[in-house]
């Protein structure tokens, strides 16, 4: 089934109901908010945007990748993990410029030819109080980047496809911050998991992806 047309579903579909937390939580760890939604957020909660960047996997092709990168080991929080390019909304900004603005500065992406199509559920980060605000885009062919070491090691490319493949999706148990979680993840990079706050949102265009194709063979 050609994933390109999922492209043309998502602007109309992103104004309606979206799937939300249902979603996400099927890719959140334990213990933790498995069974509800997390507490409400604080008046004094962060605010984010991450671009989530779709394009074609090859030059005439019909399947999609998503641009990820992966953090920065010299980085305070989350380092070497693997994330959309994002950050903090500042005063005065919109989400999407916001989005765009990290992108530029984390890789160096160029914003021409980049269509923004919608916006996913925000997700709610209770342990550093941020609300993730998903943008999602479109560009015609993998955008040249360079990842800019401070905040990114690499820069790379997942197929929405590989998503959807039941061995790609695997659960670890390791010990964070004092304490034993389990979570699951995607196996899609040679040494790093796509697990967190990155995998919770992605699982909600997973869930749009799988609509898309359902609606598809009808």
């Amino acid at each position: 089934m050609p994933a390109i047309p999922f492209l043309q579903f998502l602007p109309d579909r992103l104004q309606r109901q979206l799937p939300g937390w249902p979603a996400q939580v099927g890719m959140a760890p334990s213990p933790g908010h498995r069974r509800q939604p997390p507490q409400q957020a604080s008046d004094d909660v962060r605010r984010s945007a991450v671009l989530l960047l779709l394009y074609p996997r090859a030059a005439g092709g019909s399947s999609l990748d998503i641009l990820l990168t992966r953090r920065s080991r010299h980085l305070n929080h989350h380092r070497g993990q693997i994330s959309f390019p994002g950050g903090r909304i500042e005063a005065g900004e919109t989400r999407w410029r916001a989005a765009l603005r990290e992108a530029a500065e984390e890789v160096d992406l160029p914003s021409d030819h980049v269509k923004f199509l919608g916006e996913l559920s925000s997700l709610y980060v209770p342990v550093s109080n941020n609300v993730i605000f998903p943008m999602i885009a479109h560009a015609p062919e993998r955008p040249l980047t360079t990842a800019q070491p401070d905040e990114v090691e690499e820069v790379l490319s997942v197929a929405i496809d590989d998503l959807l493949n039941p061995e790609k999706l695997k659960r670890k148990r390791e010990v964070l911050g004092g304490r034993s979680i389990e979570y699951p993840y995607w196996d899609v990079h040679p040494s790093v998991p796509l697990w967190g706050a990155t995998a919770m949102i992605l699982n909600e265009l997973v869930d749009l992806y799988r609509e898309y194709l359902a609606a598809a063979k009808l």
